[in-house]
C-alpha cells in the first residue's frame, strides 16, 4: 500500500513538472507580467462638430444601421491633420487646431476607407468595397490616377484595408495592405507600377518588414525581418494582455527604430457587462518591451476604421468621437 501510495507521489510529481513546461508560442506570463505604463502627455490638436458646416466632420446615426463616422486621417511631416470626411464627400485639412482648407472629393465617396499622403502635395484614397480602387488626387481634388485593385496580387478587393506610402529606399511608393502582405500598386508620384507582393508591411524607409498577428484570447505576437532583408525573419516576440484581445492596430515603426503596435482590449465582469479599452506597446529597436501607453476611449458609437496613426517622429495620434465632436489627439512620451 505504501509503495502504490509513493508510486502515485512521483507520478503527480512529474504530471506537474511537464504541465509548467512552457509550450512554444504560448505566452505563460501574458497575465502577470509586469507591465510599465508610459505617462504621455497628450494634447487635443483638433476639435471639430459633428455636421455638414464648412467647419464640420460629418458623422451619422441611421436608425436601422450602424452609426458611421470619418473613416481615417492622416498626418503630414509639417504636422497638418487631414480628415476623410466621406459622408460630406471631402477632407478637411486642419492646422494648429484651425480648418486651413477642404478638399473635395472627385469620387464616390461611400466606399472610401483610408487616406495618406504623397510627396508632392498628392493624396491616395483607397475604397474596397464600391469602387474596389486606389485613387491618386492632387491637393486641389483633381483625380490623377485610378489603379483597379482587382487583379494581379490581389483577387478580393474588400481584404485590401490599408493604404502604406513608403518615401524611402529602393521599394518606395504606394502600398496597400492585403490580409498579412503588401501590394505595391504606384510609386511616389502616384503612376501605377508592375505590381509586387512582399509578405508582411514595410517600414517608413523599406529597410525590414514588420508583421503582427493574434495567437489567442490574450496573445499576440510581433515581428520584423532582418534589416536589409525581406525574407530572413527575426525570431517572433510574444505581447501578453491581462484582458480579452479583440483587434490589433499596426505594427508601425519610426525613423529611430522603435516599434508600435496597438490593440482594443475587452474585460468582462461577474455580471457580463463589458468594458473596453486601446493600448499602444512601444518596443525599442532591440524589440525589447519599453511600456505601454493607455489610449483615449471613445464615448460616441461612431465606426472609425482607421483611428491610429504613428508618425516617422514617434508621435501616437488617435481620432475619437464624442457625443457631438471629432477630436484628434496626439500623444508623446
Amino acid at each position: 500500500m505504501k509503495t502504490t501510495v509513493y508510486i502515485a507521489g512521483i507520478f503527480c510529481l512529474i504530471l506537474l513538472y511537464f504541465l509548467m513546461i512552457p509550450v512554444p508560442g504560448q505566452n505563460v506570463n501574458s497575465a502577470k507580467q509586469v507591465i510599465n505604463t508610459l505617462q504621455a502627455r497628450v494634447t487635443t490638436i483638433v476639435k471639430a462638430k459633428i455636421g455638414t458646416g464648412a467647419e464640420n466632420i460629418g458623422a451619422e446615426s441611421p436608425p436601422e444601421a450602424e452609426a458611421i463616422g470619418p473613416m481615417s486621417f492622416t498626418v503630414s511631416d509639417d504636422g497638418e491633420i487631414f480628415i476623410l470626411d466621406q459622408l460630406n464627400s471631402r477632407i478637411q485639412v486642419f492646422s494648429n487646431g484651425k480648418r486651413t482648407g477642404t478638399i473635395k472629393l472627385p469620387v464616390k465617396p461611400e466606399g472610401v476607407l483610408d487616406i495618406e499622403l504623397l510627396p508632392g502635395g498628392k493624396i491616395a484614397l483607397l475604397d474596397n468595397f464600391m469602387e474596389k480602387s486606389l485613387f491618386i488626387i492632387d491637393n486641389q481634388g483633381k483625380l490623377i490616377n485610378t489603379i483597379v485593385l482587382e487583379g494581379q496580387l490581389i483577387e478580393y478587393a474588400p481584404e485590401v484595408t490599408e493604404i502604406n506610402v513608403v518615401k524611402e529606399g529602393k521599394f518606395a511608393g504606394v502600398w496597400v495592405r492585403v490580409n498579412d502582405r503588401s501590394v505595391k500598386l504606384a510609386d511616389t508620384d502616384g503612376k501605377t507600377v508592375t505590381r509586387v507582393s512582399v509578405p508582411g508591411k514595410l517600414t517608413f524607409e523599406s529597410d525590414y518588414l514588420l508583421g503582427a498577428e493574434i495567437l489567442g484570447d490574450i496573445t499576440a505576437v510581433i515581428r520584423r525581418t532582418e534589416k536589409g532583408s525581406l525574407s530572413r525573419w527575426e525570431p517572433d516576440r510574444t505581447v501578453g494582455f491581462d484582458k480579452g484581445l479583440i483587434q490589433i492596430y499596426g505594427p508601425w515603426n519610426d525613423k529611430k527604430g522603435n516599434i508600435y503596435l496597438g490593440a482594443f482590449l475587452e474585460n468582462s465582469d461577474e455580471t457580463g457587462k463589458s468594458t473596453f479599452e486601446k493600448v499602444m506597446v512601444v518596443f525599442s529597436p532591440e524589440m525589447k518591451e519599453t511600456g505601454r501607453i493607455k489610449l483615449a476611449d471613445q464615448n460616441a458609437p461612431y465606426e472609425i476604421f482607421h483611428s491610429i496613426k504613428v508618425t516617422q517622429g514617434g508621435q501616437i495620434y488617435q481620432m475619437i468621437a464624442e457625443k457631438n465632436e471629432i477630436l484628434v489627439l496626439r500623444y508623446e512620451f
